[in-house]
């Protein structure tokens, strides 16, 4: 080889070095604008959902109080609600899982929801309607009731008694 297509090679080695690492930079940066896009949408994602959550309310104001006296068409409205608000906050948990950001912006409408909404979620017969590792989260993360193992599969904790694993202390 000679000095000139050694210093050739040499230079053609730096430029795709060169190339390379620009090329790396703007990988990294249309990941972090992906992240950054995502997490918009996700955020307007949820509060569209919230939205109508609250926009229920506005039309029905007796689904504003969990407890109450209801005739049996409010009583299945209730359910309905419910049943959509604690959907909404699994969906929070789907969406928010790596997102610290996110988690902590829902977090105090999360807390907000599942405590007014607590009896319905612990009741046996709304417990097969979640995912079981949800409903571990639920009690755990957000009510503070340690998970009794020998629960079996769609078992809920006895809401008469006062705490422990046969009940549970009111928020």
């Amino acid at each position: 080889m000679t000095a000139i297509s050694t210093l050739g090679l040499a230079v053609a080695t730096i430029l795709l070095m060169g190339a390379t690492f620009v090329i790396a930079l703007g990988v990294r940066a249309e990941m972090g604008k992906y992240r950054e896009d995502s997490r918009f949408h996700n955020y307007t994602q949820i509060d569209n959902i919230y939205y109508s959550i609250q926009r229920e309310i506005i039309l029905h104001p007796h689904l504003s109080e969990p407890i109450g006296k209801r005739n049996e068409g409010e009583r299945c409205q209730y359910d309905a609600f419910a049943f959509m608000t604690w959907n909404f906050i699994e969906a929070i948990y789907d969406q928010c899982e790596g997102d610290k950001n996110l988690h902590e912006t829902w977090d105090v409408i999360v807390q907000y929801e599942a405590h007014r909404h607590k009896i319905w979620f612990l009741e046996d017969r709304n417990q097969k309607k979640f995912k079981r590792s949800f409903r571990k989260i639920v009690r755990e993360e957000i009510f503070h009731i340690p998970t009794d193992p020998s629960l079996d599969e769609g078992q809920s904790l006895d809401l008469t008694n006062g705490g422990g694993p046969n009940g549970f202390g009111r928020a």
